[in-house]
Protein backbone atom coordinates (compact mmCIF):
# COMPACT_ATOMS: atom_id res chain seq x y z
CA UNK A 1 0.00 0.00 0.00
CA UNK A 2 3.19 2.28 0.32
CA UNK A 3 3.51 2.67 -3.28
CA UNK A 4 -0.76 3.22 -3.58
CA UNK A 5 -1.64 6.77 -3.68
CA UNK A 6 -5.08 6.60 -2.72
CA UNK A 7 -6.14 3.87 -0.10
CA UNK A 8 -9.30 2.89 1.12
CA UNK A 9 -10.15 0.41 3.95
CA UNK A 10 -13.69 -1.22 4.42
CA UNK A 11 -14.03 -3.25 7.18
CA UNK A 12 -17.57 -4.45 9.45
CA UNK A 13 -14.99 -5.69 12.25
CA UNK A 14 -12.00 -2.96 12.73
CA UNK A 15 -11.03 -4.44 15.97
CA UNK A 16 -10.66 -8.44 15.43
CA UNK A 17 -9.80 -8.55 19.76
CA UNK A 18 -8.50 -5.92 20.87
CA UNK A 19 -7.13 -2.38 20.28
CA UNK A 20 -3.96 -2.82 19.74
CA UNK A 21 -5.24 -4.85 15.78
CA UNK A 22 -6.05 -1.20 15.25
CA UNK A 23 -2.33 -0.15 13.97
CA UNK A 24 -1.92 -3.22 11.05
CA UNK A 25 -5.16 -1.64 9.30
CA UNK A 26 -4.00 2.03 10.19
CA UNK A 27 -0.49 0.97 9.01
CA UNK A 28 -1.77 -0.08 5.61
CA UNK A 29 -4.07 3.26 4.98
CA UNK A 30 -1.62 5.51 6.18
CA UNK A 31 1.86 4.20 6.42
CA UNK A 32 4.48 5.91 8.56
CA UNK A 33 1.62 7.91 10.21
CA UNK A 34 1.09 5.85 13.42
CA UNK A 35 4.37 4.33 14.29
CA UNK A 36 5.43 1.16 14.47
CA UNK A 37 3.68 -1.64 16.49
CA UNK A 38 5.43 -1.15 19.60
CA UNK A 39 5.37 2.80 20.09
CA UNK A 40 1.35 2.02 18.97
CA UNK A 41 0.65 -0.29 21.47
CA UNK A 42 2.57 1.81 24.32
CA UNK A 43 0.90 4.90 23.97
CA UNK A 44 -2.71 3.77 23.18
CA UNK A 45 -2.84 -0.21 24.17
CA UNK A 46 -1.82 0.50 27.58
CA UNK A 47 1.55 -0.78 26.93
CA UNK A 48 3.91 -2.20 29.97
CA UNK A 49 6.74 -4.39 30.31
CA UNK A 50 7.11 -7.63 32.74
CA UNK A 51 9.17 -10.31 33.09
CA UNK A 52 8.01 -12.03 29.71
CA UNK A 53 8.16 -8.72 27.28
CA UNK A 54 6.08 -6.04 26.35
CA UNK A 55 1.83 -6.62 26.78
CA UNK A 56 -0.41 -4.01 24.92
CA UNK A 57 -3.96 -5.17 25.67
CA UNK A 58 -5.87 -2.48 27.20
CA UNK A 59 -6.47 1.17 26.31
CA UNK A 60 -4.72 4.12 26.96
CA UNK A 61 -5.34 7.98 25.60
CA UNK A 62 -8.59 7.28 24.34
CA UNK A 63 -9.50 10.71 23.61
CA UNK A 64 -6.49 11.56 21.56
CA UNK A 65 -6.93 8.26 19.26
CA UNK A 66 -10.44 9.24 18.80
CA UNK A 67 -9.61 12.36 17.67
CA UNK A 68 -6.75 11.17 15.29
CA UNK A 69 -9.22 8.34 14.09
CA UNK A 70 -12.11 11.01 13.86
CA UNK A 71 -9.68 12.34 10.68
CA UNK A 72 -9.29 8.71 8.61
CA UNK A 73 -12.70 7.03 9.47
CA UNK A 74 -16.39 7.06 8.04
CA UNK A 75 -18.74 5.06 10.33
CA UNK A 76 -22.05 3.99 9.14
CA UNK A 77 -24.04 3.58 12.19
CA UNK A 78 -25.66 -0.08 13.35
CA UNK A 79 -29.44 2.26 13.32
CA UNK A 80 -28.70 3.23 10.37
CA UNK A 81 -28.38 0.01 8.77
CA UNK A 82 -31.16 -1.61 10.79
CA UNK A 83 -33.77 0.88 10.04
CA UNK A 84 -34.12 -1.16 7.02
CA UNK A 85 -33.55 -4.78 8.76
CA UNK A 86 -36.47 -6.74 10.50
CA UNK A 87 -36.34 -6.41 14.40
CA UNK A 88 -33.82 -8.58 16.43
CA UNK A 89 -33.79 -9.47 20.01
CA UNK A 90 -30.79 -10.70 21.84
CA UNK A 91 -30.96 -13.20 24.47
CA UNK A 92 -28.86 -14.75 27.67
CA UNK A 93 -29.62 -17.86 28.98
CA UNK A 94 -28.36 -20.11 31.82
CA UNK A 95 -28.24 -23.30 32.46
CA UNK A 96 -27.94 -24.63 35.98
CA UNK A 97 -25.88 -28.03 36.25
CA UNK A 98 -29.61 -29.79 36.51
CA UNK A 99 -30.49 -28.12 33.52
CA UNK A 100 -27.09 -29.39 31.69
CA UNK A 101 -26.80 -33.31 30.49
CA UNK A 102 -23.60 -34.90 30.72
CA UNK A 103 -20.49 -33.92 28.65
CA UNK A 104 -19.74 -35.90 24.97
CA UNK A 105 -17.04 -38.55 25.09
CA UNK A 106 -13.48 -38.21 23.61
CA UNK A 107 -12.45 -34.67 25.37
CA UNK A 108 -10.03 -36.51 27.89
CA UNK A 109 -7.68 -37.34 24.62
CA UNK A 110 -8.15 -33.59 22.97
CA UNK A 111 -7.41 -32.27 26.17
CA UNK A 112 -4.39 -34.08 26.87
CA UNK A 113 -3.03 -33.16 23.44
CA UNK A 114 -3.66 -29.81 23.84
CA UNK A 115 -1.53 -29.92 27.58
CA UNK A 116 1.45 -31.81 26.29
CA UNK A 117 1.60 -29.32 23.46
CA UNK A 118 1.81 -26.52 25.92
CA UNK A 119 -1.06 -24.61 23.57
CA UNK A 120 -2.78 -22.84 25.91
CA UNK A 121 -5.25 -21.19 23.44
CA UNK A 122 -5.94 -24.96 21.88
CA UNK A 123 -6.76 -26.09 25.70
CA UNK A 124 -8.93 -22.95 26.37
CA UNK A 125 -11.10 -23.93 23.11
CA UNK A 126 -11.38 -27.45 23.92
CA UNK A 127 -12.98 -26.56 27.51
CA UNK A 128 -15.48 -24.25 25.03
CA UNK A 129 -16.67 -27.07 22.97
CA UNK A 130 -17.10 -29.44 25.88
CA UNK A 131 -19.43 -27.38 27.75
CA UNK A 132 -21.39 -26.47 23.93
CA UNK A 133 -22.02 -30.29 24.35
CA UNK A 134 -23.78 -29.98 27.72
CA UNK A 135 -26.33 -28.11 26.38
CA UNK A 136 -27.55 -30.70 24.16
CA UNK A 137 -31.03 -32.13 25.86
CA UNK A 138 -31.81 -27.92 25.89
CA UNK A 139 -30.72 -27.18 22.01
CA UNK A 140 -33.62 -30.00 21.19
CA UNK A 141 -36.24 -28.98 23.07
CA UNK A 142 -35.98 -25.27 21.93
CA UNK A 143 -35.12 -26.38 18.63
CA UNK A 144 -38.70 -28.71 18.72
CA UNK A 145 -40.19 -25.95 20.10
CA UNK A 146 -39.26 -23.40 17.08
CA UNK A 147 -40.14 -26.54 14.57
CA UNK A 148 -43.77 -26.67 16.17
CA UNK A 149 -44.36 -23.00 15.42
CA UNK A 150 -43.10 -23.23 11.84
CA UNK A 151 -40.08 -21.45 12.06
CA UNK A 152 -36.58 -21.87 10.83
CA UNK A 153 -33.48 -22.23 13.17
CA UNK A 154 -29.50 -21.83 13.72
CA UNK A 155 -27.27 -23.54 15.52
CA UNK A 156 -23.59 -22.91 15.81
CA UNK A 157 -21.59 -25.13 17.81
CA UNK A 158 -18.35 -25.71 18.44
CA UNK A 159 -16.81 -29.10 17.18
CA UNK A 160 -17.10 -31.10 13.90
CA UNK A 161 -18.67 -34.54 15.54
CA UNK A 162 -20.77 -32.53 18.14
CA UNK A 163 -22.33 -31.24 15.33
CA UNK A 164 -22.98 -34.08 13.48
CA UNK A 165 -24.19 -35.77 16.44
CA UNK A 166 -26.40 -32.99 17.48
CA UNK A 167 -28.31 -33.11 13.82
CA UNK A 168 -28.89 -37.00 14.15
CA UNK A 169 -30.21 -36.28 17.50
CA UNK A 170 -32.83 -33.69 16.77
CA UNK A 171 -33.53 -35.43 13.55
CA UNK A 172 -34.84 -38.78 15.62
CA UNK A 173 -36.47 -36.60 18.13
CA UNK A 174 -38.19 -34.77 15.10
CA UNK A 175 -39.23 -38.17 14.23
CA UNK A 176 -40.21 -39.63 17.21
CA UNK A 177 -42.64 -36.18 17.40
CA UNK A 178 -43.92 -36.87 14.11
CA UNK A 179 -42.71 -32.84 13.42
CA UNK A 180 -42.62 -32.08 9.82
CA UNK A 181 -39.23 -30.22 9.75
CA UNK A 182 -36.09 -30.36 7.71
CA UNK A 183 -32.61 -30.59 9.07
CA UNK A 184 -29.22 -29.91 7.81
CA UNK A 185 -25.92 -29.88 8.90
CA UNK A 186 -22.23 -28.05 7.89
CA UNK A 187 -18.96 -27.78 9.05
CA UNK A 188 -15.18 -27.28 7.85
CA UNK A 189 -15.40 -30.88 6.70
CA UNK A 190 -16.98 -30.26 4.01
CA UNK A 191 -16.23 -28.55 0.58
CA UNK A 192 -17.35 -25.10 0.65
CA UNK A 193 -19.73 -25.77 -2.81
CA UNK A 194 -21.34 -28.20 -0.33
CA UNK A 195 -21.51 -25.75 2.51
CA UNK A 196 -22.95 -23.67 -0.22
CA UNK A 197 -25.45 -25.80 -1.24
CA UNK A 198 -26.70 -26.79 2.07
CA UNK A 199 -27.37 -22.94 2.91
CA UNK A 200 -29.28 -21.78 -0.50
CA UNK A 201 -31.58 -25.26 0.57
CA UNK A 202 -32.00 -23.81 4.21
CA UNK A 203 -32.35 -20.24 2.99
CA UNK A 204 -34.86 -21.31 0.11
CA UNK A 205 -37.02 -23.78 2.51
CA UNK A 206 -40.64 -22.27 3.32
CA UNK A 207 -41.31 -24.44 6.13
CA UNK A 208 -39.96 -25.59 9.67
CA UNK A 209 -36.40 -26.49 9.62
CA UNK A 210 -33.06 -26.50 12.12
CA UNK A 211 -29.62 -25.71 10.40
CA UNK A 212 -26.64 -26.84 12.58
CA UNK A 213 -23.11 -25.85 11.48
CA UNK A 214 -19.88 -24.88 13.46
CA UNK A 215 -19.58 -21.11 14.20
CA UNK A 216 -15.84 -21.00 12.46
CA UNK A 217 -17.61 -23.04 8.63
CA UNK A 218 -20.84 -20.94 8.87
CA UNK A 219 -19.77 -17.60 10.86
CA UNK A 220 -18.40 -14.87 8.57
CA UNK A 221 -19.54 -13.87 4.85
CA UNK A 222 -22.51 -15.94 5.13
CA UNK A 223 -26.22 -14.88 4.64
CA UNK A 224 -28.54 -16.79 6.75
CA UNK A 225 -31.38 -13.89 7.55
CA UNK A 226 -34.22 -16.40 6.74
CA UNK A 227 -33.78 -17.29 10.29
CA UNK A 228 -36.55 -17.18 13.01
CA UNK A 229 -34.29 -18.58 16.11
CA UNK A 230 -30.51 -18.47 16.25
CA UNK A 231 -28.79 -20.82 19.32
CA UNK A 232 -25.45 -19.54 19.77
CA UNK A 233 -23.99 -22.98 22.04
CA UNK A 234 -20.56 -22.28 21.87
CA UNK A 235 -19.92 -18.92 23.28
CA UNK A 236 -17.57 -17.06 21.04
CA UNK A 237 -14.68 -15.01 22.51
CA UNK A 238 -13.23 -12.53 20.95
CA UNK A 239 -15.73 -9.23 19.49
CA UNK A 240 -15.13 -10.36 16.13
CA UNK A 241 -17.27 -13.62 16.53
CA UNK A 242 -19.90 -12.07 18.50
CA UNK A 243 -19.88 -9.20 15.70
CA UNK A 244 -19.43 -11.66 12.81
CA UNK A 245 -21.91 -14.84 14.17
CA UNK A 246 -24.92 -12.28 14.99
CA UNK A 247 -24.61 -10.68 11.41
CA UNK A 248 -25.59 -13.80 9.67
CA UNK A 249 -28.68 -13.45 10.85
CA UNK A 250 -28.97 -9.89 10.30
CA UNK A 251 -28.92 -8.99 6.48
CA UNK A 252 -30.29 -7.14 3.28
CA UNK A 253 -32.97 -9.27 2.59
CA UNK A 254 -34.26 -10.21 5.70
CA UNK A 255 -38.25 -10.79 5.98
CA UNK A 256 -38.72 -12.06 9.74
CA UNK A 257 -37.54 -10.82 13.32
CA UNK A 258 -34.60 -12.97 14.60
CA UNK A 259 -33.94 -13.80 18.12
CA UNK A 260 -30.23 -14.14 18.80
CA UNK A 261 -29.85 -16.29 22.31
CA UNK A 262 -26.68 -16.97 23.64
CA UNK A 263 -26.81 -20.33 25.96
CA UNK A 264 -24.11 -20.36 28.78
CA UNK A 265 -23.51 -23.41 30.64
CA UNK A 266 -22.91 -22.49 34.58
CA UNK A 267 -19.96 -23.90 36.36
CA UNK A 268 -18.00 -24.60 32.86
CA UNK A 269 -15.52 -22.02 31.24
CA UNK A 270 -18.21 -20.16 30.10
CA UNK A 271 -18.22 -18.30 32.90
CA UNK A 272 -14.93 -17.86 32.25
CA UNK A 273 -15.67 -16.57 28.50
CA UNK A 274 -18.33 -13.80 29.97
CA UNK A 275 -15.39 -12.33 32.12
CA UNK A 276 -13.06 -12.52 29.44
CA UNK A 277 -15.65 -10.58 27.26
CA UNK A 278 -16.31 -8.48 29.61
CA UNK A 279 -12.46 -7.37 30.32
CA UNK A 280 -12.38 -6.64 26.43
CA UNK A 281 -15.49 -4.94 25.03
CA UNK A 282 -15.21 -1.49 26.61
CA UNK A 283 -12.19 -0.39 24.94
CA UNK A 284 -13.41 -2.43 21.81
CA UNK A 285 -16.55 -0.48 22.19
CA UNK A 286 -15.10 3.10 23.01
CA UNK A 287 -12.84 2.80 19.90
CA UNK A 288 -14.59 1.26 16.94
CA UNK A 289 -17.97 3.17 18.39
CA UNK A 290 -19.41 0.03 17.82
CA UNK A 291 -22.69 -0.04 19.06
CA UNK A 292 -23.36 -4.07 18.62
CA UNK A 293 -20.54 -4.67 21.07
CA UNK A 294 -21.39 -1.98 23.58
CA UNK A 295 -25.03 -3.60 23.70
CA UNK A 296 -23.34 -7.17 23.84
CA UNK A 297 -21.76 -6.09 26.84
CA UNK A 298 -24.51 -4.35 28.72
CA UNK A 299 -26.63 -7.62 27.75
CA UNK A 300 -24.21 -9.83 29.17
CA UNK A 301 -23.45 -7.51 32.24
CA UNK A 302 -26.98 -7.30 33.05
CA UNK A 303 -27.35 -10.97 33.45
CA UNK A 304 -24.27 -11.80 35.40
CA UNK A 305 -25.79 -13.77 38.92
CA UNK A 306 -29.28 -14.46 37.22
CA UNK A 307 -30.18 -17.63 36.39
CA UNK A 308 -33.20 -16.67 34.51
CA UNK A 309 -33.73 -16.10 30.43
CA UNK A 310 -33.38 -12.39 29.98
CA UNK A 311 -34.50 -11.13 26.77
CA UNK A 312 -32.73 -7.88 26.11
CA UNK A 313 -34.29 -4.93 23.78
CA UNK A 314 -34.06 -4.91 20.35
CA UNK A 315 -31.29 -3.50 18.72
CA UNK A 316 -32.30 -1.45 16.08
CA UNK A 317 -34.97 0.17 18.87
Amino acid sequence: SRNSRRRLGLTATPIPNRPKDLWAQLDLIEPWQWGTFHTFGARYCNGFQDTYGWKYDGLSNAEELNDRLNLVKHKTSQKAMAANLPPKRRQIVRLTREEQNAPAGGFKRDLQRASKMGNHEGLFEVYLMEAATRKRKYVIERVAESARCGQKATVFTGRRRDCEFLAEKIEKYFQKESLSARVWWAHGGLTTEKRDEIRAEYMSHTGAGVLIATGDSMGESINLQKTDLALIIMLPWTPRQIRQWEGRFIRLGGDRPVLVSYVIAEGTVDEDVSEILLDKLPAVGAVAEDEMITEFEESFSSSEGDLLTRIISATNG
